[in-house]
């Protein structure tokens, strides 16, 4: 091993980055004094960038990178954005080019790097959740909207429902765009509420983000603890035990108290059999069911009218609901599907009878069955 000479010294100079060089020139280019610094590789295992904030990515060195890059920024800024791209074969100066050809560039090495001015929501047409809070919080300030600022948890409710329910139409239509939309919808609900509860000191946005992710880590110990489960059904059962375990409500009676009274009737009822699934003396053949069916139909067309008719109704829609859930469907889907095909199979039945020169509110009951099952292929 050789050992320096004691007449050699050694200098450390400081000198200046390649990032400090580009920043230098690009001083005309931000809109404030705030930027982000990330090399490319940690920019793509940290997942983090907020548009609002300047970023200056650096160490681009080859287009399989820059590709990568531009498919991450691609998530939140249009592919048409105008980004600035710096190297060594520009003198160190600012060459704008746009988002969707930055890994068509030639000539990346290590001195490459990539600005991207930051620019408020209102600027750009894609955005984060950070922006759709920051959007609501000025709604609802002095000079927001004087509509979103007055409303209350319980004046939203039903906005509420109504998203969650075109949520569900969309699914049916198999129409992903409008799904798009419409889960947009709701998401704006809960932000909503979450900036209702900031404003009363109830819970924020980020209460509520940390409430479902310990929930989810808590209830999946097959996926985040050393808990093995062996199919689904293994982790329904896991889950409702976690479930009970934490609302204390242990037994089969106890645990109807989960059910929230203000779920719709269906809903309701189809959930409280779930629960009830516990007690084996609940379960039975459909065969059982429809036969029950058929005695509380017995009763109503019996004709007698007694305090007790409107039980004998409540009890033959239970019974209906029952024998839906073992046979593994949601009657509240299936009862708004079948309307929804009312609904449509009417408004062709209305063409038909345009055709014909008659109206729709003048037909009989008879007439109109032959129309309905004209228009659903029945008869010609």
């Amino acid at each position: 091993m050789q050992h320096r000479p004691d007449s050699i010294q050694i200098s450390v100079i400081p000198s200046v980055g390649f990032h400090d060089l580009y920043l230098a020139s690009s001083v005309v280019l931000l809109n404030d004094s705030n930027i982000q610094i990330s090399s490319a590789y940690d920019l793509l295992f940290s997942d983090f960038y907020n548009p609002n904030i300047s970023l200056l990515i650096t160490e681009i060195d080859n287009e399989i990178l820059a590709g990568q890059i531009k498919i991450f920024l691609s998530d939140k800024l249009d592919d048409e954005s105008t980004v600035y791209l710096f190297s060594g074969h520009n003198s160190y100066s600012p060459v704008p080019v746009k988002l969707y050809e930055l890994d068509r560039q030639m000539g990346l090495d290590h001195r490459s790097a990539l600005l991207i001015p930051g620019s408020d929501c209102l600027s750009r047409s894609r955005h984060n959740l950070e922006d759709l809070a920051s959007i609501m919080e000025t709604l609802r300030s002095d000079h927001g909207c004087p509509w979103d600022r007055i409303q209350t948890h319980d004046s939203l409710k039903t906005y509420l429902i109504e998203e969650a329910w075109e949520c569900v139409a969309a699914i049916d239509q198999d129409d992903q765009d409008h799904l798009c939309e419409e889960l947009g919808d709701l998401l704006f609900q809960i932000v909503f509420h979450a900036s209702i509860g900031k404003a009363f000191d109830e819970f924020t946005l980020n209460d509520i983000i940390s409430t479902v992710c310990n929930k989810m880590i808590r209830r999946h110990p097959h996926v985040f603890a050393d808990t093995e489960l062996a199919d689904p059904s293994a982790v329904s059962e896991t889950w409702e035990q976690i479930k009970q375990s934490e609302t204390g409500n242990n037994t089969v009676l106890t645990s109807l108290e989960d059910v929230s009274t203000s779920l719709p009737s269906l809903k309701y009822a189809s959930k409280t059999l779930k629960k009830l699934d516990r007690i084996v003396g609940t379960h039975r053949p459909t065969d059982k069911i429809v036969s029950d069916i058929k005695k509380q139909l017995n009763r109503i067309c019996s004709g007698q009218q007694t305090p007790e008719t409107s039980l004998v109704y409540g009890s033959l829609l239970l019974l209906c609901c029952e024998l839906c859930y073992r046979s593994g469907l949601d009657s509240e889907v299936i009862l708004h599907q079948t309307v929804d095909h009312l609904k449509s199979c009417l408004s062709k039945a209305e063409t038909r009878l345009l055709q014909d020169g008659k109206s729709l509110e003048h037909l009989t009951f008879e007439e109109l069955c032959v129309y309905l099952k004209y228009v659903e292929g029945e008869i010609e």
